[in-house]
């Protein structure tokens, strides 16, 4: 049975039981400075603190001590990607060749991506407005399997994602059945907060649109079973999914086009993957450097018997000028979405 009879009265549950700040402004399109500089390590204290802007973040104005997830199906459990499908054991060491195989396939696909995204104009641009962005949260917007769920500050952004299911590439209206939405109490939660990931406004399309936050979950922890977490079902119905459907342009507001998006994919779908990758994640996951040599053999069958994957030297995924050009254009008519729409400042110190 359902808590809700449809999204409508789901959304005005979370808007009435939402405070409201009484003295900050709860904008939907600003977005607010956080000053992160007392919160780096040291050995990343790399930036010219001196520019316009210190290192910080952007992230939406919209008051709310609530994070959400949409999802149009319900399921047992809510696990990130990379553990999706996977058997529950006590500790990964449990896990069969076979998943662990499928587990590291998962983190060469990533850093593989990551690298690649290093050449992406808006890393640069980044840098140069002293924006910090979590590279595996940025992948994780692309598609990339990672240890991270994605949540939203936006209520109306998980009713898309709750209303709507993408099939064939194209996000369609789910009519029938149940959806689910979820809601983290972040205020009440200081020990996962402060190991959340906010993404924020980023250079990239994709994370502003999105009022992007994330989660880090270890392996087999549920989110259903954090703490604080509520689990709100819906019936789905045509009028509820075509207005959400509708709002979002079916789609294309929240997913705007990136040729990343496209590198994501070459990648994800490639059956060839890189040496020097699957070298770095066999060391980064507790491989001895004096066992490389053995391991990687070793590792080479498991891909290709469990995963149907071949290890080369080199992959030919890579931006194309095009693709570069289109990017820089972006940029440039986007570029004050990065500073104009600031409206407040917040030093950490």
């Amino acid at each position: 049975m359902a808590d809700y009879n449809n999204i409508f009265e789901l959304v005005k549950y979370f808007q009435n039981t939402t405070p409201v700040h009484p003295f900050l402004k709860d904008d939907p399109n600003g977005y607010t400075w956080v000053d992160v500089r007392n919160s780096l390590p040291e050995e990343l204290e790399w930036v010219n603190c001196g520019s316009d802007f210190p290192p910080g973040k952007l992230f939406p104005s919209i008051f709310s001590p609530y994070l959400y997830r949409g999802q149009s199906e319900i399921y047992t459990s809510c696990y990130p990607k990379v553990y999706r499908g996977f058997p529950l054991v006590k500790r990964p060491r449990e896990l069969s060749v076979e998943y662990r195989t499928k587990f590291l396939v998962s983190q060469i696909k990533c850093f593989w991506f990551i690298s690649l995204l290093q050449k992406h104009p808006a890393v640069h641009y980044a840098k140069k407005l002293n924006i910090q962005m979590n590279p595996v949260a940025i992948a994780q917007h692309y598609g990339m399997a990672t240890y991270y769920l994605d949540l939203t500050k936006s209520i109306e952004v998980a009713a898309f994602f709750a209303c709507c299911e993408c099939k064939d590439k194209a996000w369609q209206p789910k009519i029938s059945g149940k959806g689910v939405i979820y809601r983290f109490h972040t205020a009440a939660s200081p020990e996962f907060l402060k190991h959340m990931e906010l993404v924020g406004q980023a250079t990239f399309p994709r994370p502003g649109v999105q009022k992007a936050w994330c989660i880090p979950l270890a392996f087999g922890a549920d989110f259903e079973k954090v703490p604080h977490v509520e689990k709100l079902i819906f019936n789905q119905t045509p009028e509820g999914s075509a207005r959400y459907l509708e709002k979002f342009d079916s789609g294309k507001v929240l997913f705007l086009e990136d040729p990343a998006a496209e590198l994501a994919s070459s990648v994800l779908n490639s059956k060839k993957v890189p040496k020097n990758f699957v070298i770095q994640v066999l060391l980064r996951f507790g491989c001895l450097p004096n066992k490389i040599e053995k391991t990687f053999i070793k590792f080479i069958h498991s891909l290709n018997k469990y995963c149907g994957i071949e290890v080369i030297n080199k992959v030919p995924i890579d931006f194309t000028n095009d693709q570069i050009r289109k990017i820089r254009l972006y940029l440039s008519k986007h570029k004050d979405d990065f500073k104009g729409r600031v409206m407040t400042v917040r030093d950490s110190k």
